[in-house]
């Protein structure tokens, strides 16, 4: 049995409509944390690499955010634009 939400995210994962940065990610003070940046993907492209900190996502800081709301904004239909405030 799923709750709602986690229906909606199993849905989206396994369609693969979605694009993404291709990082791993983790919640840390506050901030998200990349753990790993995945190969050939606009992560790696962008130089972010282990330990940086994600402090806002367009515009909006996630101090505040759970890790899954920060998530949902950095996904999005491949091809489009993300701004990221790293620290």
């Amino acid at each position: 049995y799923l709750d709602p939400k986690s229906y909606n995210e199993l849905k989206i994962k396994t369609k693969a409509e979605y694009g993404g940065l291709g990082m791993e990610v983790t919640q840390e003070n506050g901030f998200v944390k990349i753990i790993s940046p995945i190969d050939d993907t606009p992560a790696q492209k962008a130089a972010l690499e282990p330990g940086d900190l994600i402090v806002a996502i367009d515009k909006k800081p996630v101090a505040g955010m759970t890790l899954n709301e920060a998530v949902d904004l950095l996904r999005g239909k491949a091809g489009t634009n993300v701004l990221l405030h790293i620290k």
